[in-house]
Formats: C-alpha cells, structure tokens, sequence
C-alpha cells in the first residue's frame, strides 16, 4: 500500500513538472513562425539591416520607398521593384546591373579579404542581346581588388591591375577560379519577342527549381545547374523597351480590317496541327494583354523566390520643366515666363503600355557626368 501511494505521488509530480515545462512553450501558428524566420534572414523594410541588393544607395532608396509604400501587416511583404532608366544610351544602366550581378554571385569572404558578395543566384533577362560577359568579369574582378587594397590585403596577382586577362602567376589563377566559379551562377535567358519573354519567365521557376527546364528552344538537361544550392539574389531585365516598337507596329498590322480574324483562323490550324502545344501561337495570348501578363508572371516569379526585380527602360520621352508660376493665373503672350529655378536634372515620363508605369517601387534615372573639359574642347572644335 505504501508503495503504491509513492508511486502515484511520484507520477503526480512528474505530472505537474510536464505540465509546467508545457506551460512555458510558447504557441504560434505556422504563418507566424515562418513570418519570424523570414524575418531573421530577410529583415523587412523598416529595418536598418535591410539591404536587398546590397549596394547602399540603392538599398537606401528602396527602403524609404518601400516602407512609405507598404505599410501593410500581411505576414509576406511585397519585394521592391526597381525601375533604372535614362535620357540617353550610354548611360550606365546595363553597367549598373552588372554592379548587382557581381555583388549577388561574388563570396562573402577571398583570402581573408571581406567582399560584399551575397554567395546567391542571379536571373538576367537579356532582351537587348546587349550583356558581356567580358565586362562583368572586369566588374567582378574591379571589387575583389578595390576591397583588398582597402583593406591593407595584398594579393598575390599579376599584370594590370583592372586587366580581366589570365595571369601567370598563382594569384590570377586563384582569382580566375573565383570568377569561374561565381560567373556560373549567372542565368542568362535571350527571348526575342514579348510573347518569347513571357514563356521565358513562366519556364524559370522550373529551370530554378528543379535544377533542369525546358526553357524556350531547350530540351530536358540531364543534371542540375550549379546554383540549385543557391538562394535567387534577384531578377534583372535589361530592358523592358526591347521589345517596344516591335509591339507597336505589331498593335498597328493587328488594327488593319480582317488581320485579327485571319491570324485567329491561323492560330487555330496551328494547334490542330500541333496538339495544342504551340505557345506562340496560341489564341489566348493576346498581344494587348501581353504587357499585364508579363507583370503578372514576373510577380509570381518574384513572390516564389522573394527576391527583388530590377529592370531597365529607355528614356525616349522627356518631361516638360516645370514653371513656378501657377496655372490659374492668365499670363499675357507678350510676357516670358523665365523659371524661377531651372533643375539640371532630367525628368522622362513613362513610354510603355499600362501597367508597366505603376509596376516599380522606385524609379531611378541615372546620366552620364559631362565633363568640364569636353565641353571646352567641343566649343574650340
């Protein structure tokens, strides 16, 4: 009898120590767990560490944008788009996306020198049929020096000191193994028409998730690409108006009487013939719906891998200056209106079909410094 009344209060305390150890976990459902762990590798806009791109003007710009822009509480903040564009050619726009590339694929650390490289992925649409692999070698390997010499490092490299050439010595040919081995996690895709974009980017996330897709011309890959350990930095598109003027005289030949049924009759013989497979073809796909569709599975894409999208466009339209007088007062013909300040700083309205214009977060415009000197030259010229 004793025996047993100790083992029952034996059981009992065993009990109310569970119960308290119990007591002491803390409940949550998975959304919010999962809204944690997002946070610790990801800290949300308001957060000083915020740092999608990490380069820190950018970053900056993004995260007052974004928090002004996004004051939601949905457990999934929206990821920032960002739009670069400029006046002219020659700008730096293409340059600044391989700033990004090299930073998102470079490592975080080379012989003991702190590099800002984030280790990750990146998706580069080439609409321009403009990107250079050369180049981007040049930038990449431009921040392993820049930040060793810094950083009082000296690495062991040979030859010019920005040359992207293979050395003779060790030191390059370290170097060039971390170039090799960070220039493959670039993902280039070349679509060549606003219909092959979007069949582009609706095949990525298999190509990424997988580690084999069929992109658009691409058969099966036996084997997985080398990123497929590797987080998705982000998605660049270089550029939005590739395709501009093809899809406006597209619009122009499909507003001709009798064009539209005459390319759906086409189209319909098309899948016949071919299963229903053709994509190119197919009659859902309407060239005025492409724009939004476009967007859509560029933010579905962007949602999955919860990366940021930066993208280019043309300056083809430039913006008005605007006067410092109002337009409720009527001001004679005969009277000049001079600004009161004139900014040095170009303004370009949007050119591409809603709803690209509300699609960025932030809209940068980037120009070209001219220097004091040229200018001199071309007036004795």
């Amino acid at each position: 009898m004793s025996l047993s009344m100790n083992v029952d209060a034996g059981g009992d305390q065993i009990r109310a120590h569970a119960e308290r150890l119990l007591s002491e976990v803390k409940e949550e459902n998975l959304a919010e767990f999962l809204h944690t762990l997002h946070h610790l590798h990801s800290p949300p806009p308001t957060s000083p560490q915020y740092a999608p791109l990490g380069i820190k003007p950018l970053d900056d710009i993004l995260r007052i944008s974004h928090s002004l822009s996004h004051t939601s509480t949905t457990y999934t903040p929206r990821q920032p788009v960002l739009e670069i564009t400029s006046p002219s050619s020659a700008d730096g726009k293409t340059h600044l996306l391989y700033y990004i590339t090299a930073v998102a694929v470079l490592p975080g650390t080379y012989r003991n020198v702190a590099l800002p490289g984030r280790n990750s992925a990146i998706v580069y649409l080439d609409t321009d049929c403009r990107f250079d692999a050369v180049r981007l070698r040049e930038v990449a390997k431009g921040i392993v020096l820049e930040r060793a010499v810094e950083q009082g490092i000296s690495l062991p490299v040979t030859g010019s000191h920005y040359e992207g050439g293979n050395g003779d010595g060790d030191g390059d040919d370290d170097i060039d193994q971390l170039l090799h081995t960070a220039l493959s996690h670039v993902h280039i895709f070349r679509p060549q028409s606003s219909a092959s974009l979007l069949a582009t980017i609706q095949s990525i996330e298999h190509y990424l998730l997988r580690g084999t897709g069929t992109i658009e011309g691409e058969g099966e890959g036996m084997h997985k690409h080398a990123s497929h350990s590797r987080p998705l930095h982000s998605i660049l598109l270089d550029s939005a108006s590739a395709f501009y003027w093809q899809d406006r005289r597209e619009m122009e030949v499909l507003s001709i009487p009798g064009v539209r049924e005459e390319r759906a009759r086409w189209a319909q013989v098309q899948n016949q013939n071919q299963d229903h497979n053709d994509t190119e073809t197919n009659t859902a796909t309407v060239q005025s719906l492409l724009p939004r569709q476009i967007i859509h599975a560029l933010r579905s894409l962007q949602h999955t891998f919860s990366c940021p999208l930066v993208f280019t466009t043309w300056g083809l339209l430039r913006a008005k200056p605007r006067t410092s007088y109002s337009t409720s007062h009527v001001v004679p013909a005969s009277t000049t209106c001079t600004p009161l300040y004139t900014s040095h700083r170009p303004s370009i309205r949007p050119h591409l079909p809603r709803p690209w214009a509300s699609f960025p977060t932030c809209r940068v415009i980037v120009q070209r410094d001219v220097l004091s000197g040229r200018r001199e030259r071309g007036r004795e010229l």
